[in-house]
């Protein structure tokens, strides 16, 4: 596994701790989007990240073997 490799994995990890965090911070009470927009922001930011590392490391595994 190459350092960019383990770069990916480590952001994955990364954003996956942020998430559970904002989740952890959400107001429960009142899950209105004007109430709530940092910890929703911070949540569809980490979520796409995790999909564009998902999908990067996809493409390099997929090409390494050809």
């Amino acid at each position: 596994m190459g350092k960019m490799q383990k770069v990916r994995w480590g952001l994955v990890i990364l954003s996956i701790i942020m998430i559970i965090g904002q989740v952890a911070t959400l107001n429960y009470s009142d899950l209105s989007w004007g109430t709530n927009t940092p910890n929703y922001a911070s949540i569809i930011t980490m979520s796409l990240l995790i999909l564009s590392m998902a999908l990067s490391i996809r493409y390099v595994n997929k090409n390494q073997e050809n």
